[in-house]
């Protein structure tokens, strides 16, 4: 069965998008501009196989001398390898560049090549050198010691011996139970990717020596640079023989950086049997950093030779933090790594479905959930999905642990080292995002906080997700720094976005601190953390609370004052209710008080791969910054398989507004400048349920999904129950620098087959302003509880009416409940729903600290399960995807993801049909005086269109399985003439979205891609887009 999605404009921009991506694309209609805003944008790529040519006008006659052109004659034909699927090494075949090893010959092979030279290096420059050696090596992928034993990485010479030591360590590990020696977070281990890097002006010299076994050959292919050889100045490409270092020896190379050569990443790798050496590891990258740097060790201090976490010390600029991010595959796609005991890693991960569990990896290191749960199914708990990334659930991970600041400068090197699939590079933390072309505007990466970055871009859009693919590398600068614009500390999760690698283990943390690393008071068991320099003495270490006492503290220019009378209401306002917790009960942490000093919760005597406790039994102190008075982060400590807390008040900006009256969240602007939504800002809220319903994808074909799921308004739910024209994923709006947004988040998820029966559900959204702690909706690091089970099953009913002024309700089972705890109660109402503080347990009756707002009938739910997410759309990013993030294999293909769309300042949003306000729905008339792109002012048509993929009811043969806004039109009920396929006429219109317009409307499309797997494309017939849509410049496509 075929399926076509035609919306009534014949959509069709020739755009690749990824799953999880937006983008902005805009066109004219009937000379009428037009805008899209679709899936992921690709960033101006800066390396790719090949690499860049060096021209003439880039070659100083002063100061270079310039080889003639070379003719490197090319061996000819070689079979090609074997498979490379055992864990045994392939010998390897006579190297011939992309012919013999990398797969077809593309074309008559003339056995000569003419290659333009690079710049030699002039002995007048500063020359930088390494030695390095290429090695067989046992790559440990993580601390439950899964592995590939027929891994091979570049290390330098001088590293050599200490790698060695790493595998054997890891090997004995392997035997008995020993300590691994893959470190948590990956901080400082010597088996790890390359990662160099020179200054512009300099001269690189590499010698790389051959240390593989059984004869194996290796190479340095540099992409985008004028590598030649350091003895003859030949281009070392790889057709060149002399580039190829044999058995035991060694070639040096150089590299002349000129003084132009933009800063960034250049990816390297080897032409000796590339496709078994670089799907197993041997790949680098070489980052060209400003003239005069000096690279600091993050870990010490001290000078850095290379790493991929490392200061970098700019002598004309901001210094910053650097890190070089490198997603790739272990093996292809037929290799199953080992296990502890040396068994193959089966394909599928029986706990969640994902493919390859530990065959995709970042920094050789991977953390499949499937490892993490099984902790959890150890210790006769039900796996939990949601807590996969949780540290206060199971310790923090192996992968790369990025740390630092709040507000330090950082630029992300993000490469794929390997060379099997494309990736999706995303940074969770929503106003965490960069520039799709860093060079041309300036990128705000060293502004620190700003609750009002500019509206709209000069020449590039915003983007928080990358697609990459193999040998692509991006240079990333993050607007505002570490915590976003907003200021937020907290762990944000880095992953691919597509759901199958992050599940396999493809994920990593970015921790953002606000107290002093220095292994006195850290916060954590990671090593000390050193500050920037000329950032040195600007991050404090964490003091008690008995030392907050007499103390004045400054929020972003707000002073306030800490006294021994407001201690506890400054302290306990920031923590969730003490209490100890109950089975799977989120609303209380057991800490205690002990004068004025507040103690933590008792460190867990458990060990495993994850975490040892230094003080096991104890109650640690918890500790605060003297600067601001706030909790030093992260506070939470490891509890194996336990549920981490919710927030206090449920959320949601627990560090950014910890201050609020009531059960509710702070007004805009209550906690000073550094409040997530600033003073004036107005409050949208929305009450959104996740719900199953059936969906009908198609009435002609009788396409039903039986058990769909959507995010709903609560306002809106029978509505939609009763109306499949309104079963459409939910699309909300909001104006950015305007409005703050408020979502009430609980689930009506069935606990089924499909989710092992235990249901849980949360929201996380792209590009806004909001507190990681508490709003980003996954469950990372030791952030707080942000996803909820169903009130349904995780609830208790009213035995008896309650009328509005009572002081409490009597329910069938209290025991559930706890004093101090915030539940929500009349959890399946709209309009009488509220928030109450448990102040006593009477029997089976609730009693509350303020009496109940409304009434409430008998069987009307209570329940904890709720969150509370807010929002601030600081500027106009277009588009911002929001879905679930626990169970994305499952619930994306049932329909379960959204769009906040960012409008113009003062819009207003009416349907096009009555011209009435309305709350949501993916067609709208936006009116508005406001400028929406470069060709864009003024009021428009709206439509929001949702490509989805993996739907198994539409899925068939080698299609994605997709769906427009869980619509789609099947081909085949459209026999006849195929001319007349897209016919209205013929056939009348379709049943998927239906876009209408007078001739001349100003239209926007707002696309995206929620899907799990796939690269789809959208295509408009009959009009034009900039690829850039705030640039005049940007050419139409």
């Amino acid at each position: 069965m075929q399926h076509a999605h035609p919306p009534q404009i014949k959509a069709d921009a020739r755009q690749m998008t990824r799953a999880g991506s937006v983008r902005a694309i805009y066109l004219s209609m009937g000379g009428a501009p037009l805008v899209v805003l679709l899936g992921l944008a690709v960033i101006a790529l800066l390396s790719a196989c090949g690499g860049r040519p060096t021209p003439l006008a880039t070659q100083p006659p002063a100061t270079a001398t310039n080889a003639p052109p070379t003719q490197i004659h090319t061996p000819g034909p070689t079979p090609p390898p074997s498979p490379t699927n055992t864990t045994s090494p392939t010998q390897s075949p006579t190297p011939g560049g992309h012919q013999g090893s990398e797969g077809l010959v593309l074309g008559s092979d003339s056995g000569q090549e003419t290659v333009y030279p690079g710049v030699l290096c002039n002995s007048s420059v500063p020359v930088r050198e390494y030695d390095l050696v290429a090695v067989n090596i046992e790559i440990t992928l993580n601390r439950f010691l899964d592995y590939d034993p027929v891994g091979r990485m570049y290390v330098l010479e001088e590293d050599l011996e200490r790698a060695r030591r790493e595998e054997s360590q890891n090997l004995q590990a392997r035997l008995d139970n020993a300590e691994p020696a893959v470190s948590i977070g990956l901080q400082g281990d010597a088996i790890q990717p390359m990662t160099l890097r020179v200054n512009q002006g300099e001269c690189l010299r590499l010698t790389l020596r051959n240390g593989m076994n059984d004869g194996e050959p290796v190479s340095l292919h540099l992409h985008g640079t004028g590598l030649h050889l350091a003895d003859t100045g030949t281009p070392a490409i790889a057709t060149n023989p002399e580039a190829i270092a044999q058995s035991g020896v060694s070639v040096t190379y150089e590299w002349m950086v000129e003084k132009d050569e933009p800063e960034g990443t250049h990816y390297f790798h080897s032409h000796g049997d590339d496709r078994l050496q670089t799907s197993h590891g041997l790949f680098g990258a070489l980052i060209v950093e400003p003239a005069g740097s000096r690279y600091l060790d993050p870990l010490g201090g001290g000078e850095l030779r290379s790493g991929w976490a490392a200061i970098i010390q700019d002598p004309d600029g901001s210094n910053f933090r650097e890190f070089a991010i490198f997603y790739h595959e272990i093996g292809n796609e037929r290799f199953r790594n080992l296990n502890k005991l040396g068994r193959p890693v089966g394909f599928v991960d029986t706990f969640t479905g994902a493919y390859k569990p530990g065959g995709r990896a970042m920094n050789y290191r991977s953390e499949p959930f499937m490892n993490r749960l099984k902790l959890q199914a150890d210790q006769g708990v039900k796996h939990d999905a949601s807590q996969a990334y949780s540290s206060y659930t199971f310790g923090d991970p192996a992968t790369p642990i990025a740390r630092t600041y709040l507000g330090d400068p950082v630029k992300q090197r993000v490469v794929h080292g390997g060379s099997e699939v494309f990736h999706v590079h995303h940074v969770h933390g929503g106003a965490t995002r960069w520039r799709r072309q860093p060079g041309v505007e300036p990128t705000a990466f060293d502004s620190g906080f700003d609750k009002n970055p500019p509206l709209l871009p000069q020449a590039s859009a915003r983007t928080d997700s990358q697609s990459i693919g193999p040998s692509e590398s991006y240079d990333l600068e993050n607007e505002c720094g570490a915590g976003g614009c907003q200021h937020s500390v907290g762990d944000y999760l880095i992953h691919c976005h597509v759901a199958h690698h992050y599940i396999a283990g493809m994920w990593m943390i970015w921790r953002v601190y606000n107290t002093l690393q220095d292994g006195v008071v850290s916060q954590d068991t990671l090593p000390p953390l050193a500050e920037l320099p000329g950032r040195t003495g600007g991050v404090q270490a964490a003091v008690t609370s008995v030392e907050l006492v007499d103390t004045t503290v400054d929020w972003k220019g707000q002073t306030l004052q800490i006294s021994q009378e407001n201690l506890a209401e400054w302290v306990e306002r920031q923590l969730p209710p003490s209490g100890v917790p109950k089975e799977y009960d989120a609303s209380v942490m057991d800490w205690r008080k002990e004068g004025d000093l507040y103690l933590n919760e008792v460190e867990t005597e458990e060990a495993w791969q994850g975490y040892v406790s230094p003080e096991p039994g104890t109650r640690p102190p918890l500790y605060f910054n003297p600067a601001t008075g706030k909790l030093a982060y992260p506070f939470l400590r490891p509890h194996l398989a336990s549920r981490p807390p919710f927030a206090p008040n449920h959320g949601p900006a627990p560090f950014l507004e910890p201050f609020r009256t009531g059960t509710g969240p702070a007004q805009p602007g209550e906690n000073g400048p550094w409040s997530l939504c600033p003073k004036g800002a107005k409050v949208q809220e929305f009450v959104i349920h996740a719900i199953n319903l059936p969906i009908t994808l198609s009435r002609s074909a009788r396409i039903v999904d039986p058990v769909g799921q959507l995010y709903v308004l609560k306002e809106e739910e029978d509505a939609v129950r009763a109306n499949n024209g309104l079963k459409h994923p939910l699309a909300i709006r909001a104006n950015a620098g305007e409005d703050c947004v408020d979502i009430l988040f609980k689930s009506e998820l069935e606990d089924t087959g499909e989710n092992s029966f235990f249901s849980k559900a949360n929201i996380h959204v792209h590009f806004v302003q909001f507190d990681v702690q508490g709003s980003d909706g996954v469950n990372t690091g030791f952030n707080y509880e942000t996803s909820v089970r169903p009130f349904t099953v995780e609830g208790e009913k009213l035995v008896a009416d309650a009328a509005a002024g009572d002081a409490g309700v009597k329910l069938g089972n209290a025991g559930r409940f706890q004093p101090g705890a915030l539940v929500g109660v009349g959890m399946d109402q709209s309009e009488t729903f509220e928030v109450r503080r448990i102040r006593s347990i009477d029997g089976n009756t609730l009693v509350f600290d303020e009496p109940l707002r409304y009434g409430h009938k008998r069987r009307e739910i209570v329940s904890y399960e709720f969150v509370r997410y807010r929002w601030y759309p600081d500027v106009q990013f277009g588009t911002a995807y929001f879905h679930d993030h626990v169970s994305a294999l499952t619930s994306w293909k049932h329909g379960l993801f959204g769009a906040l769309i960012s409008e113009p300042p003062g819009s207003t949003y009416r349907s096009s049909r009555t011209g009435e306000e309305v709350r949501s729905g993916p067609l709208v008339d936006i009116h508005t005086d406001g400028k929406v792109s470069a060709d864009i002012s003024g009021s428009f048509r709206e439509m929001v269109l949702f490509i989805q993929d993996e739907n198994t009811l539409t899925k068939t043969g080698r299609s994605a399985g997709s769906s427009f806004n869980l619509r789609v039109a099947p081909l085949e009920a459209r026999a006849g003439d195929p001319s007349l396929l897209f016919s209205s006429q013929a056939h009348g219109d379709p049943e998927t979205p239906l876009l209408e317009a007078y001739l001349g409307d100003p239209l926007v499309i707002r696309g995206l891609v929620a899907a799990t797997n796939d690269v789809h494309t959208l295509h408009v017939d009959g009009h034009w887009f900039r690829v850039e849509p705030y640039s005049t410049t940007s050419p139409p496509v």
